[in-house]
């Protein structure tokens, strides 16, 4: 024709690109955000979510507008389902307030909600985000709605928000945003009018029972009086139980600190907000009870002129001698506090006694208080920590770490690394000042190294029983641009950066050589090639973090072709282990569980739930061959695997799609077929239903929005699939379904048809679906055709909808498609136990790689397929093992992400390496690779979010502690010992190896690779 000969560039010009996507003149006043002004169809058009990632993926540009597709009220029973889409969603912009009631912009997180979402879930998302975990009444939000704007030339303007809750409760415009069990299902935009932004600020209950922002107008300050007691900070920021002493300036107040001598008076403007109501800032402490520790005066003994403060503890507890309770704020009670000075009886509302912590401790100041001069007091209202913060740890070094806004990641890993023995005593002894090296330019000018070693003393102090680790995580984000926001990040990867940004603060070598990469194989003797690549190392890098944290692994890759050897020595800090429960290969060969539904022949035979092990990156006929396998007779090529949704086949399944298109959520059925699907055989669903209306335990509003594109008809159950050829008869095909319909009813109704199939007419009748909805009759002896667009229903009367059973009646779970996905996505399956050894062992396994990560041979001069092992040539004094949970696959057109939970049995005591690790001289009884586990960062929940925590042994006390933030308690060991258990911290049970007892070449020339020790 005329097209042949054409040329490829005149194909091009024929069809040239449109181009990339150019989203700009949408572009709304905010990140995310589109114009109002745009017309659908006219400035923009709506795509389904995958075509548009397919365009995308094709042709690039941007920006992309991701928009929710919103189910509107249902309209009726005889109305189908409509459904639009949120062009505008709301964006809340949230801030915390202080204790004062007061914004903290640097606390400011922002939201984006649907106006379909519940008030519920808008207030839950959002404490949670904030880090509170206390009862949701003892929290609130204050809203302000703002609208952003066009300038004179069209273009959008945000609103100004800068000014967040400016002026505290005089601030009119902020109201209070109702929240409650009647309203927790009503959606937001019910209660938000139509705006752009969402200002809004939250606040948590005092312990007396007052809210910060309803004390913000101070009117109650002007009427204090002498004797009235208040929370009152000092010049260091710090809050005290305080008696107002004067009071008879209209101004002014002087305020005494209780437990403190006078000279500590403070006066004070009526108008501070370091005045606040008492116990609103201040834990209360004074209901003590028997073996409650307290500090004592000396003066509670006998008369002295200045006071020394002993730790005490409360022995007994009798009812106090007054005989009024009126007006009472302390409770009417005497203790006995044994002290060093001896035992006494003394009030609790004394100042003779103080929280434990307010005096001792050996100040250098009188203040006590860790946590107040950074922040509002965490021990209060579910933000967690143990009590007060002023108090003494659990233990020295047994601190909590608030959590900043999604910083446990950061938390759970400093837990782990402060308790690292080598590490923490260099700190403690300000060995660290003299390899200061400021002058690396990987590193960060000993900056960051500073603010760990301030926190490390803080943390050891045994000052504290919760901080802040504001400062140092703002001097982390400064150098760590991806750790500097409030998002929820990798906890082995923020170690990772951080023990290397250490190295490099304290790195011994001021000027950097260049370096080659030494290569051995072909004969090179193992121990001269590895001390050769370590001593280029240590020409580059020598830090204690080398000294006792750095091992060598051996990475030796063969040439399929000509079976060239490259053997190389790398050094590594942690050590990223596959997991072998993951269904024991990793790579391109891991692996993964799926749950099926298996519906076998004949009919009526009842349907079996199998957990099958199927490629990670497989396809749909591996999990065919996998359920074959696990079923007794079936034969794989007679076998339909299907995705199930609302009750009916959504898809069947090819062979060739990837199986990580199955997510956990979905419900995957496998029917057996009596014949293999060929030209002649086809196959039909039949879908249980019911007429739309009728009064039964079925319908659901989803099925009944649904019914009218059924013919009125409203599914329910799970669907069955048969098959049929060419001879088969609409008669036979009733038979079939005869039979599977006879497994779905009770007992007692089955037995009353007696086996008859006319004696099932009054329960149901076989209809084909549709809006037509033809019946199909049971002597029919014509063959049997039904479009590939059409199924069958097994039409249930009501008598027949009373004979069904419970199970019969359940309806299939199936996903919500319109959800966003959580937790771990692609699957999982049961979870697995493995040994943390057969963990070491699957890491060492030889593969070959895959056709994305080819090799260039030096000896062919082409790109192989290599094979390639990982072998332990030395292990650190501290190992640190990162269990790799988390797995991503790529799928047709996204990558998949996917959380194994299987649970890894790692020894908490003498985990022997000894064969594993190919240069350590195991037979020496100094330095042997045998650990001791005495930390573990914990994960739990999905890939789409999550909470870390630590199990931590105190390196001082050697017993175990639980960290959850700020909170902190006493554990065992084998807690630790969880599905959740991410990366694990081993210290060397017997002597100690510098450089993991690695030689340099002038001693491995002796034909030995004897280790250096200390």
């Amino acid at each position: 024709g005329e097209g042949e000969g054409r040329s490829e560039s005149e194909e091009r010009s024929q069809h040239p690109s449109p181009g990339p996507i150019n989203n700009e003149d949408l572009e709304g006043a905010r990140e995310g955000a589109i114009r109002k002004n745009m017309l659908d169809g006219y400035d923009y058009t709506l795509l389904p979510a995958g075509l548009y990632r397919l365009l995308a993926d094709w042709y690039g540009g941007g920006p992309h507008y991701p928009r929710r597709i919103l189910e509107q009220a249902n309209p009726g029973d005889d109305q189908p389902t409509q459904y639009t889409v949120e062009l505008f969603p709301f964006q809340f912009e949230v801030t915390l307030c202080d204790s004062s009631g007061e914004p903290n912009s640097r606390s400011t997180i922002s939201f984006v909600f649907s106006r379909m979402d519940t008030v519920g879930h808008v207030q839950e998302a959002v404490l949670k985000e904030l880090g509170y975990t206390g009862d949701r009444d003892g929290a609130r939000m204050w809203v302000k709605l703002m609208n952003d704007e066009e300038d004179d030339e069209g273009n959008a303007q945000p609103a100004e928000t800068s000014d967040v809750g400016a002026g505290g409760g005089a601030d009119s415009e902020y109201r209070l945003f109702r929240t409650g069990p009647k309203l927790d299902e009503e959606e937001v935009g019910e209660h938000l009018d139509d705006c752009d932004v969402v200002m809004a600020l939250v606040e948590v209950q005092n312990p007396n029972g007052t809210f910060p922002r309803d004390l913000l107008d101070g009117e109650w300050r002007s009427k204090l009086v002498v004797g009235d007691m208040v929370d009152a900070q000092d010049s260091d920021k710090l809050w005290f139980e305080s008696k107002i002493v004067v009071a008879d300036d209209p101004d002014t107040v002087k305020v005494h600190f209780m437990g403190w001598s006078e000279r500590w008076d403070d006066t004070m403007k009526r108008t501070s907000t370091r005045l606040q109501p008492f116990h609103s800032q201040v834990t209360p402490w004074r209901d003590l009870e028997k073996e409650d520790t307290v500090e004592i005066s000396d003066r509670a003994y006998k008369k002295e002129e200045k006071a020394t403060w002993y730790p005490g503890v409360v022995i007994k507890v009798r009812a106090g001698n007054s005989n009024s309770t009126e007006n009472r704020i302390f409770p009417d009670k005497e203790v006995l506090v044994s002290a060093a000075p001896g035992e006494t009886w003394v009030a609790v509302d004394s100042e003779l006694i103080c929280p434990t912590g307010t005096h001792t401790k050996a100040r250098p100041s009188r203040y006590t208080s860790p946590v107040r001069d950074e922040s509002r007091s965490e021990s209060r209202s579910g933000w967690g920590g143990r009590g007060s913060s002023s108090s003494s740890p659990l233990a020295d070094g047994s601190v909590g770490l608030n959590n900043l806004g999604n910083t446990c990641f950061m938390n759970s890993m400093l837990q782990c690394l402060t308790h690292t023995q080598p590490l923490a005593e260099f700190f403690l002894e300000g060995k660290y000042r003299g390899d200061v090296n400021k002058d690396n330019v990987l590193g960060t000018g000993g900056k960051l190294v500073e603010s760990y070693a301030q926190l490390v003393n803080k943390n050891w102090s045994g000052k504290y029983s919760s901080i802040v680790p504001r400062e140092f995580k703002a001097t982390l984000g400064k150098f760590a641009p991806q750790f500097a926001g409030y998002q929820q990040q990798d906890s082995q990867e923020f170690m990772s950066f951080l023990m290397d940004g250490i190295h490099e603060d304290l790195n011994r070598v001021k000027k950097k050589p260049y370096t080659e990469v030494v290569e051995g194989g072909d004969g090179k003797p193992d121990h001269k090639v590895a001390a050769e690549a370590w001593r280029r190392h240590l020409m580059r890098n020598d830090s204690l973090i080398v000294d006792r944290c750095q091992g060598m692994l051996r990475s030796h890759l063969t040439c399929p072709v000509c079976d060239h050897e490259s053997v190389t020595f790398d050094p590594y800090m942690s050590l990223s282990l596959p997991i072998a429960g993951a269904g024991g290969k990793r790579g391109a060969h891991a692996s993964r569980k799926i749950e099926v539904t298996v519906v076998r022949l004949p009919p009526g035979t009842p349907p079996t739930t199998l957990w099958v092990s199927v490629p990670l990156q497989g396809n749909v006929e591996d999990l065919r061959e996998a359920v074959a396998e696990a079923g007794e007779g079936l034969n794989a090529k007679k076998l339909q695997v299907c995705d199930i949704w609302s009750n009916r086949v959504y898809k069947t399944l090819k062979m060739s799609e990837n199986l990580v298109e199955i997510r956990q959520t979905d419900v995957t059925f496998v029917f057996e077929l009596a014949h293999t699907m060929t030209k002649s055989a086809r196959c039909c669903d039949v879908h249980m239903a019911r007429q739309a209306g009728q009064s039964d335990r079925t319908s659901t509003r989803a099925q009944r929005s649904s019914a009218r594109a059924m013919g009125g008809k409203v599914l329910f159950g799970s669907p069955w699939r048969f098959s049929y050829d060419a001879t088969m008869t609409v008669k036979e095909v009733y038979a079939m379904v005869d039979a599977y319909a006879e497994r779905l009813l009770t007992e007692a109704a089955a037995e009353a048809c007696g086996g008859d199939p006319s004696a099932l007419d009054h329960l149901y009748s076989l209809q084909e679906t549709g809006t037509e909805g033809s019946i199909i009759e049971r002597d029919d002896e014509s063959l049997f055709r039904m479009s590939s667009n059409n199924s069958l229903a097994i039409v249930w009367t009501d008598d027949g909808i009373e004979a069904l059973t419970d199970d019969a009646l359940g309806r299939v779970a199936t996903p919500n498609r319109r959800r966003a996905r959580t937790g771990s996505d692609g699957g999982g399956g049961e979870s697995e136990n493995v040994e943390l050894l057969d963990c070491f062992r699957l890491f060492s396994e030889r593969e070959q790689l895959g056709k994305d990560d080819p090799w260039f041979c030096p000896k062919c001069k082409d790109h192989v397929h290599a094979y390639k092992k990982f072998d332990l040539w030395s292990t650190p004094d501290i190992l640190i093992i990162h269990l790799k949970r988390f797995q991503h696959t790529m799928g047709a057109h996204f990558v998949h992400r996917q959380k194994i939970d299987s649970l890894v049995n790692f020894p908490l005591d003498g985990l022997d390496l000894s064969e594993m690790v190919l240069g350590t001289d195991t037979s020496s009884s100094r330095a042997r690779p045998v650990y001791d586990c005495y930390a573990v960062s914990e994960h739990m929940g999905g890939m789409g979010g999550g909470h870390y925590t630590a199990t931590v042994k105190n390196m001082r006390n050697s017993r175990w502690y639980a960290f959850n933030d700020s909170h902190v308690s006493e554990a065992q060991g084998s807690d630790g010992v969880t599905p959740n258990a991410y990366v694990l911290f081993y210290k060397r049970r017997d002597g100690s190896a510098r450089w993991a007892g690695q030689a340099l070449p002038s001693d491995s020339d002796k034909g030995t690779t004897k280790k250096g020790r200390r």
